[in-house]
């Protein structure tokens, strides 16, 4: 079949053929870019709105904001909550939304929204509804939101007796009692991905039983593979017809199990089909076709360091005993001088690595509680063009809940709050050896070196920790941190220790040796590389997501809040397929860049976003700025010492850099000593204009936005943000 003709036949079948194996054709592009070449990659056909299989056009899920009240009968939520509603199929009929507010509740008034679109609302102890046009319910993705409007009483719960809609003759009720169902829902059409373990899958979810087929092109011999997920409370049958013959698999209730089909060469007509529970969900996860044989794509890994300043490792003046592994990488590989990150913290700092965009634009961690799907990640890029694509996150923030995870068919949350460096290179490890003869990316974040610093205790005594303890003698804050003791950090972060310079010894090595167990672990991914066969020809990305503070500025700890070097400046070391001889890079660089990079190096023809692609010649002589970004709101309010302003706008040049929010401007030129502050040649009113308008930036409000749900609040606060 010829390319033209297939991207016909897919858009009739509803569905987005991404990309053919360049063996037997080219990467094909919707928005019109020119074909590039993508060896060795099968296409896995997706559909446009995201791989949601359903019974009805219509499929909406509660946001956590919306939780079950104490004895289960009723929904509650606080000033703003939100449903996700994921429309699949348009039609003529207006959309209704009700609800009923509880008992206590009848001094209040409510207003409904629909993707920012007031739609309706009430209160006064009546039913509140909302009616949706039918011209505004169109195929994609939408937002309805409630909000609160304020009373004369405290900020509290607001108990929602029901809570449903209704479309045509069709009525649906969000029962409390069916809460994990729903939340599983909403993860999937929020972050891409679901599962009832720390293991999320992405894929394609029925909601319900039913049956739906997908085309596949012109196809090698290879396999085709599942993760079967039951989501439900009975037993579930999943059938797969393809090439005359039937696989079927029953997996019961909550439990996953593998599905393997061998596939001959040829085009193919695939049909999926699941016999469950009415209530149930059933995720065909992890989809993938993978040839017979090794695959010769390009193997990419992408690792971030959370919370590694750049002077802590190695390449870059740190001690070289305690990153030893990271410094052998670099003499094989291009360290970049002159990198800097996008945010002081973790959340959207990842979003621009993933999307190629500064926080303004993505919103994730300024305006949004997570990375939503309105623009594509480089995941979502890869797996459509045939890469297995795995994420491995080492910190709370990176869990898939926060949208990292959109893209990925297999994502493996935090045990809890982390996973240690060892934990977590075991896991990657196994998953390697399982399919290392795919095309991979993969994506791993260790965690280690954000506070609180507990290494084990051989990594305390490579950094000299034991030796610096006395200092803490007579300082209860800062044994109990020594002991382990969240609370003691969060008292330090807010200023209610002593410090002095014994102390920051202490601490200073406690973080490094944090650091030094990282740089272990990852000699222990590196070595399975090699092990496997993929470390030479593959494209290995080392970079932080930002730094720490550890006393600087009068005795300010940890991140987020400002826009120092020490928060900004960040180690990016890159390891290019086949490269052996180490080379160093002074230009000016960003975590956008890494998001052309990537697909560049996969043979991908990237959208044009904020970021330049750091392969080939690299960053074109032309850029002369990057920018950094902090911002308080609803999903992120800044720790109080740590905060200058509500927002905070960085302009970063080789040797400049000022810093501007609304009340002050501040400009600082680069010496061989340091940095080092000197008068602004502009008006703060015109660079912060100058800024603004370069981001399309508008400060996130305090009325709107998404409200920090529960769970939320609190991996904050353990991490020392609240």
């Amino acid at each position: 079949m010829k390319l033209s003709q297939a991207f016909s036949q897919s858009r009739r079948l509803g569905l987005v053929l991404l990309c053919l194996a360049s063996s037997w054709s080219a990467c094909a592009r919707l928005d019109g870019a020119a074909e590039v070449d993508a060896p060795d990659l099968l296409p896995w056909p997706a559909s446009p709105l995201g791989d949601l299989v359903a019974g009805r056009s219509l499929v909406v899920a509660p946001g956590r904001n919306f939780s079950p009240t104490q004895d289960g009968a009723a929904w509650k939520f606080r000033l703003w909550a939100q449903a996700v509603c994921r429309v699949l199929e348009a039609t003529d009929q207006p959309l209704g939304f009700f609800f009923q507010p509880g008992p206590e509740e009848s001094d209040l008034w409510f207003r409904l929204y629909w993707d920012d679109q007031e739609i309706g609302g009430g209160g006064g102890g009546h039913e509140v509804r909302g009616r949706v046009p039918a011209q505004l319910i169109t195929p994609g993705d939408h937002i309805l939101k409630v909000r609160r409007l304020f009373a004369d009483r405290p900020v509290g719960e607001v108990r929602i007796e029901h809570f449903g809609f209704r479309l045509g003759e069709e009525e649906v009720l969000f029962l409390p009692s069916q809460v994990e169902r729903l939340r599983m829902l909403d993860d999937f059409l929020s972050v891409g991905v679901a599962s009832n373990t720390r293991q999320k899958f992405g894929g394609l979810l029925f909601s319900g039983p039913g049956a739906t087929h997908r085309a596949l092109p012109e196809v090698p011999a290879s396999h085709l593979r599942f993760q079967l997920l039951n989501l439900s409370s009975e037993a579930a049958h999943f059938v797969a017809r393809v090439a005359d013959r039937d696989y079927r698999q029953e997996v019961s209730p909550g439990s996953t199990q593998p599905l393997e089909i061998p596939l001959p060469a040829g085009e193919h007509k695939l049909e999926l089909e699941v016999e469950g529970s009415d209530e149930g969900l059933f995720l065909w996860g992890e989809p993938g076709l993978t040839p017979r044989g090794t695959s010769g794509a390009t193997p990419i890994f992408l690792i971030t360091l959370d919370t590694t300043r750049r002077d802590a490792l190695s390449p870059y003046g740190g001690p070289e005993e305690l990153s030893p592994r990271i410094g052998q990488l670099a003499r094989q590989a291009t360290v970049y001088e002159n990198a800097f990150s996008t945010s002081p913290w973790t959340l959207p700092s990842h979003a621009s690595i993933m999307t190629g965009l500064y926080p303004s634009r993505h919103l994730a961690g300024v305006e949004d509680q997570h990375l939503t799907s309105r623009v594509s990640t480089m995941a979502t890029l890869l797996a459509r063009a045939g890469y297995a694509t795995a994420g491995f996150a080492g910190g709370a923030l990176c869990a898939h809940r926060f949208g990292i995870s959109h893209g990925f068919g297999r994502y493996l949350n935090p045990d809890s709050f982390e996973s240690t460096g060892d934990r977590l290179t075991a896991e990657v490890g196994e998953f390697l050896s399982q399919r290392y003869k795919q095309p991979l990316f993969v994506f791993i974040n260790y965690f280690d070196p954000h506070g609180m610093y507990r290494a084990p205790t051989e990594f305390q005594e490579l950094a000299g920790v034991s030796a610096k303890r006395d200092a803490l003698d007579g300082h209860p804050l800062w044994q109990a941190l020594d002991r382990g003791q969240a609370p003691a950090w969060r008292s330090i972060l807010q200023g209610e220790s002593t410090i002095t310079p014994e102390i920051l010894d202490y601490l200073q090595a406690a973080y490094l040796s944090e650091v030094a167990f990282m740089d272990s672990q990852i000699g222990r991914l590196l070595d399975r590389l090699q092990e496997l066969d993929l470390f030479d020809r593959a494209l290995i990305i080392l970079v932080a997501d930002h730094g720490e503070l550890l006393g600087e500025y009068g005795g300010l700890f940890s991140h987020a809040g400002r826009l120092d070097p020490e928060l900004t400046e960040i180690p990016m070391i890159i390891k290019w397929p086949g490269q052996r001889e180490g080379q160093r890079e002074s230009a000016l660089t960003s975590q956008v860049d890494l998001f052309a990079t990537v697909l560049e190096v996969a043979g991908l023809e990237a959208p044009k976003r904020d970021g330049l692609s750091l392969a080939g010649q690299g960053p074109s002589e032309d850029r002369r700025l990057l920018f950094m970004e902090e911002h308080e709101s609803r999903v992120h309010p800044l720790p109080r010492r740590l905060k200058i302003a509500s927002d905070v706008y960085g302009v970063q040049r080789d040797r400049e850099r000022l810093i501007v929010w609304e009340g002050g401007l501040e400009c600082a030129r680069r010496t061989p000593k340091g940095w080092r502050d000197e008068p602004c040649r502009s008006s703060r009113e015109a660079v912060l204009e100058r800024v603004q308008e370069a981001l399309g930036a508008s400060p996130p409000t305090t009325e709107g936005g998404t409200e920090l749900d529960e769970e939320a609040r609190e991996a904050l606060k353990a991490l020392g943000y609240l």
